[in-house]
């Protein structure tokens, strides 16, 4: 019975302090829970989530989500080897970040920020968006 202590000490502790994280710890439970439509990850007010398509589909499947949820599109930069970026402004006026990274011929890391201050849940719309615009190419 006492070695079962240790394990429920540090689980509580991990209960307690996650709150106090910042969200850093429910977005790495959710990188471990979202299978299907490829790893996902919420650190420093960033989402990132892995898609399983090209640089290219995924690209462009993101002009087109960005559009589809009436973004303007400021910058793009558009690197199939080192990555690249898009730069986008919501209809109020939020800045919008977003960058890839090749992870492999069949595979793109999709990184989003959406305003100044940390919005997940903003974040999480335009990785949906993409991930819908992805599937129905």
């Amino acid at each position: 019975m006492k070695k079962l202590q240790p394990l429920f000490l540090l689980t509580t502790l991990s209960l307690l302090i996650a709150p106090l994280a910042g969200g850093c710890a429910l977005g790495v439970l959710a990188a471990a829970g979202a299978a299907g439509a490829g790893t996902y990850a919420y650190v420093e007010g960033k989402s990132s989530q892995t898609f399983h398509g090209s640089y290219d589909q995924v690209y462009n499947s993101t002009v087109n989500a960005v559009r589809g949820l009436n973004m303007q599109v400021v910058k793009e930069q558009r690197d199939p080897v080192a990555g690249g970026g898009i730069d986008a402004r919501t209809a109020d006026n939020k800045d919008v970040t977003i960058s890839f990274k090749p992870i492999d011929s069949t595979s793109t890391q999709v990184t989003v920020r959406v305003g100044k201050l940390p919005d997940e849940a903003a974040n999480k719309r335009v990785l949906d968006r993409i991930q819908t615009t992805l599937a129905s190419r």
